[in-house]
């Protein structure tokens, strides 16, 4: 299984599962009511138990950061999960898109520092 075939992270990295878990499906465009904490919980301990131990997230993910934050302060396992964050989309809900809001894309530096400071 991917999980378990080490590969490096860029050219001098460090070693990470080839395969990556991504987290946007703990909490945005697949429902608009995300289950409840405990629920979500199971899945990332299951994530864990599989080898998944490279997750994705972004701040666009609706609470997905902060349910790991969650996730981290119950289980103790911070220190075993390589976490990857992106930033870069921001929602826009005047635009009309057949998502529940259309991402715009600041790239901005006051944008860059709030999403690092999240």
């Amino acid at each position: 299984m991917a999980y378990h075939n080490p590969v490096p992270l860029g050219k001098n990295g460090p070693l990470v599962p080839a395969l990556g878990y991504g987290c946007m499906n703990l909490s945005a465009y697949y429902t608009s009511t995300p289950a409840p904490d405990s629920e979500r919980f199971q899945v990332l301990n299951r994530a864990v138990e599989l080898g998944a131990t490279f997750w994705i997230t972004s701040d666009v993910y609706g609470d997905s950061e902060a349910l790991l934050g969650s996730w981290f302060t119950h289980t103790s396992l911070r220190s075993s999960i390589f976490l990857a964050t992106k930033f870069g989309y921001e929602h826009n809900t005047a635009a009309a898109s057949s998502l529940p809001s259309a991402p715009a894309l600041p790239s901005s530096r006051p944008h860059a520092q709030k999403a690092l400071r999240s």
